[in-house]
């Protein structure tokens, strides 16, 4: 029994040991698995790199300036005007503005008949520029007789007679931009023989405008209006027997029609202008405002020096295709003919004006 009893006990210490073993080998397992894991853990949890910062926006790009297109209308076409002040007006506010204002030419008087009609499509902003013989609107501004009273001078009109006159263009809804033709003689022109004034009675004259046809009636000639797109077929057609003209109309063809030129000039001065609806005057910024008023004063300087220097070359041409000089007026009778036309501007303007508009006019005509 006790043999039995002892190797019973010793088996019980046997398997109790086998269990602390096992136990501990299971202990081990674990730590190993557990150590194991944290380590795979701490790998894969490492922090992440920073993300690259994004790029900046691309700035929108500047919005391109806005193109102000002038549509112009002048009492003649494009290819008479490079002796007037309008294709330098075109071209400098185009390259001053870099590319701002484009002057768009629609035509002369075949795009609108007539200089008044012109004028008219302007105030009513049918057109954006009229260039036009200041004639075309006495009724309406008599004031632009101020125009021909002054001196030319290369630095332009005073600033007094700018406001002066813009004043008197704003009842009707223009802006006057100012003259783009200075100085232009005009003669009377005949295709019949002039020896004496006398001789000039009776003839009929093409003219347009408020005052040549004042002068045509001073000599005793009778005054045919027409267009001055009509002159040459006036006087080839056989309706007069003569034209008011600039000297610088030769190139229209006129010497194959005209005989006679009667000397001296009985008007230096030019009234043409360039005239801008108020409206669109008004919708500028001030700095093309500023541009457009810079560029008629160098206009106005340029003007000037040409003007005065052509027009001897002009008359020349006229003689050199065989139209005859004739001086009709000698002595106080060549001052009576110069001063007809200057006497009748004030006479006009005195009848349209107030007494005080007239003494205001005759003072700026003096700066």
């Amino acid at each position: 029994m006790k043999l039995v009893t002892q190797s019973a006990t010793n088996i019980s210490v046997w398997e109790e040991q086998m269990k602390r073993k096992n136990l501990f080998s299971v202990i081990v397992l674990t730590s190993v698995l557990l150590v194991s894991a944290l380590i795979a853990g701490c790998a894969t949890q490492a922090p992440a790199p920073a993300p690259a910062p994004a790029p900046a926006p691309t700035p929108a790009p500047a919005p391109s300036p806005e193109v102000i297109v002038l549509k112009t209308v002048g009492w003649t076409s494009m290819a008479r005007l490079e002796r007037h002040g309008l294709p330098w007006f075109r071209d400098r506010i185009y390259a001053q503005s870099n590319g701002r204002l484009v002057l768009d030419y629609i035509g002369g008087p075949e795009a609108i008949k007539g200089s008044a009609e012109q004028f008219e499509a302007l105030r009513q902003g049918i057109i954006d520029l009229n260039f036009n013989y200041a004639s075309s609107h006495e009724a309406l501004v008599p004031e632009y007789h101020l125009t021909e009273l002054w001196e030319p001078k290369l630095e332009g009109p005073t600033p007094d007679q700018y406001e002066f006159l813009n004043e008197a263009y704003k009842r009707v809804g223009v802006r006057w931009l100012g003259q783009i033709k200075y100085y232009g003689p005009w003669y009377i022109f005949t295709n019949k023989e002039v020896q004496t004034k006398d001789d000039l009675k009776d003839m009929r004259i093409a003219v347009s405008g408020a005052i040549h046809p004042f002068v045509v009636m001073g000599v005793g000639a009778t005054p045919v209006k027409v267009e001055s797109e009509e002159f040459f077929t006036a006087v080839q057609g056989g309706l007069a027997d003569g034209v008011t003209l600039q000297v610088e109309e030769w190139k229209t063809g006129f010497p194959d029609v005209i005989n006679y030129v009667v000397l001296p000039a009985y008007k230096s001065m030019s009234n043409t202008s360039l005239y801008m609806n108020l409206e669109t005057w008004d919708s500028l910024s001030p700095d093309l405002q500023d541009l457009i008023s810079k560029i008629m004063v160098s206009i106005y300087n340029d003007g000037i020096l040409r003007d005065f220097g052509a027009a001897n070359i002009d008359l020349q041409v006229w003689l050199d295709a065989g139209v005859e000089p004739v001086r009709p007026f000698i002595g106080t009778d060549a001052e009576w003919y110069t001063g007809i036309y200057a006497n009748q501007i004030l006479e006009n303007t005195r009848e349209k004006v107030s007494p005080e508009v007239y003494n205001t006019i005759i003072d700026l005509g003096k700066q």
